[in-house]
């Protein structure tokens, strides 16, 4: 290996020389290049520099997106919200349009609200567009907001969304809608419209004794396994009861927001994750009593009061499917409050037909039984039918051997299955038996 080189000093070219060497497997002792004596005294010239905990960093060269291409410009405002782009007062009234987009590539939290295996814009985040739509048009009471139709988030694709605002009534008060569609070519779905009031609400009482005085604490292990267990997938944004107290009907939750979002939260009024966890306690006391599929379906009387992260939470029964709803920050500051908050369950049908986005979809149609059970002429057993007395046959196979000797084509074949243990094996290996002579039998023209 060659160390003198024309064009490098004499120390710069021997410690590159060793440090191949040392490279391709050589042993280099390290300790002696690094130490210096003199006379009876030896210092160590350099400390030797551990190499970093945590995984070797690497430079991005993608561009990244940014939130919005769209700048103000004449007759558009900024709309100063991470899911809306621009405002839009018209010319010749005084209603105004909010646009915006809900992409789960820029907002990844959109994501991690999953029931029933389809992805849906929470509830909260239907309030807080509310709550800041109306603050901009100064209407800072959500009189009414009432959510018509779930809108399923597609995973490859942005959502586009436009709120309208009204022109104020005589008492100040604007109607509002909001509509979403998947596509240029799609057609615009109303999925929420209310009522946006004017005037400032009274201040919410605080919840500053924490816990409260007499409250009975509740265990909230094993919560988010329960929720997916019964079709509500949540994410880790989502997952923030942290602690829960009960007095007498009365629920006290304690929220922790996941480190990872709070340089998201900050951009929003109030998280819609952790205002949709907020409202996950009142799953808790009936935990043991089985399903609760019930989601927010009407808010009345919601005012955001400070702009503080969400982390004490008082739930109070009104009815059987109605709460109050007060929401604090870490000092029991009110930050949101909501008079009644009407919950109900989806209907199935309509997940349903959210996750199908087709023109067609498939339909089973019951058919009338074409005879009396009584009247069993004409049938025959495939397998080994005990109880059934009735001509038998091995199988398909020995029954089509039958027809080919003669024998009349049967009205009715009952096909015996075996009994199996418990299992996914089992059931799979079942339903495979029954698909494949169904597939035979059908494939048989007589």
């Amino acid at each position: 290996m060659a160390l003198q080189r024309r064009d490098r000093g004499e120390s710069a070219a021997l410690l590159a020389g060793l440090g191949e060497l040392w490279t391709n497997g050589t042993h280099v002792d390290w300790n002696t290049l690094t130490t210096h004596r003199t006379g009876d005294r030896t210092t160590t010239a350099t400390a030797p520099v551990g190499l970093p905990t945590y995984a070797f960093q690497h430079q991005r060269y993608w561009l990244e997106a940014p939130e919005s291409t769209l700048r103000p410009t004449a007759g558009l405002l900024g709309a100063d919200h991470p899911l809306l782009t621009m405002g839009i007062p018209l010319a010749d009234s005084d209603t105004t349009v909010l646009t915006g987009s809900l992409s789960p590539h820029r907002h990844g939290w959109l994501r991690e609200h999953t029931i029933a295996g389809t992805t849906l814009l929470p509830g909260a985040a239907w309030l807080e567009l509310a709550l800041h739509a109306g603050e901009r048009a100064g209407c800072e009471v959500v009189r009414e907001l009432t959510l018509e139709t779930p809108l399923s988030l597609p995973a490859d694709s942005s959502v586009a969304l436009q709120i309208t605002l009204d022109a104020p009534g005589p008492d100040g008060d604007r109607e509002i809608r909001v509509h979403a569609r998947t596509g240029d070519d799609e057609p615009w779905t109303r999925h929420a419209r209310g009522t946006l009031g004017t005037g400032r609400a009274p201040a919410a009482a605080p919840l500053t004794q924490w816990p409260p005085a007499g409250a009975e604490e509740l265990p909230v292990d094993g919560l988010y396994d329960w929720f997916t267990a019964h079709g509500f997938d949540y994410g880790p944004a989502f997952q923030g009861v942290h602690r829960a107290w009960l007095l007498g009907e009365e629920l006290y939750t304690q929220l922790a927001l996941d480190p990872e979002q709070e340089a998201a939260a900050a951009a929003y009024g109030i998280y819609p994750p952790l205002l949709d966890a907020a409202l996950h306690g009142a799953k808790l006391p009936v935990r043991e009593q089985g399903p609760d599929t019930r989601l927010p379906f009407e808010f009345s009387g919601a005012v955001r009061h400070g702009d503080g992260i969400a982390a004490r939470v008082h739930l109070a029964p009104q009815d059987t499917d109605r709460i109050s709803v007060r929401v604090a920050d870490p000092s029991g500051q009110p930050v949101l409050s909501i008079d009644s908050l009407h919950l109900r369950a989806p209907s199935p049908d309509a997940l349903r037909r959210l996750r199908s986005r087709s023109l067609y979809e498939v339909r089973w149609n019951p058919l009338p039984a074409p005879l009396p059970a009584s009247d069993t002429g004409g049938w025959v057993a495939l397998g080994d039918t005990e109880g059934l007395e009735l001509p038998r046959h091995a199988g398909l196979e020995a029954l089509r051997a039958a027809l080919d000797s003669g024998t009349p084509a049967p009205r009715v074949a009952v096909l015996a299955l075996a009994p199996s243990t418990a299992g996914t094996t089992a059931v799979h290996t079942t339903v495979g038996t029954v698909l494949r002579t169904a597939q035979d039998w059908l494939a048989d023209e007589r």
